[in-house]
């Protein structure tokens, strides 16, 4: 049976993941730091990105160092499927992302088609990331590397 209060969660759940791809795209560190539990486990099929249990700190400076090697980035979430259970909550959505490739870069664009998969607790301050799976479905391009001392 759905309650109300799971109804609030599923929409709870939603915006901190959607506020998660908006702190990347504007790259916005503290915001990312506030959505973050202390710590955050991370996985990847790119070895460069995982697995991994960080510190939030270290989490928002390893990806601060990888989106800053693009000049714009833009991550598009849809197909959000969400489980709440109790504090923990799980999200599933698809991701779309172009990246533009800073101009002195022969190749210009990177883009990922992906399955972000989330893992969030609630806390006093609301839901907070405590994992990220990114399964790359479709890779346009070649990232490069992430600038030094980003």
């Amino acid at each position: 049976m759905t309650t109300l209060q799971t109804i609030l969660d599923e929409r709870d759940v939603t915006n901190a993941v959607v506020a998660y791809a908006d702190a990347l795209d504007s790259q916005n560190w503290q915001a990312l730091r506030d959505l973050l539990a202390d710590e955050v486990v991370m996985e990847s099929d790119l070895r460069a990105i995982g697995p991994a249990t960080l510190r939030a700190e270290e989490m928002v400076s390893r990806v601060r160092a990888q989106v800053t090697a693009f000049s714009v980035t833009l991550h598009y979430l849809s197909n959000f499927s969400i489980r709440v259970d109790a504090d923990q909550a799980t999200c599933r959505s698809y991701l779309y992302a172009p990246h533009v490739i800073p101009e002195e870069s022969d190749n210009g664009r990177f883009v990922a088609h992906a399955i972000y998969t989330h893992s969030l607790k609630r806390t006093r301050a609301g839901w907070r990331i405590a994992g990220l799976r990114v399964s790359f479905k479709i890779r346009d391009g070649e990232p490069p590397l992430p600038r030094p001392g980003s």
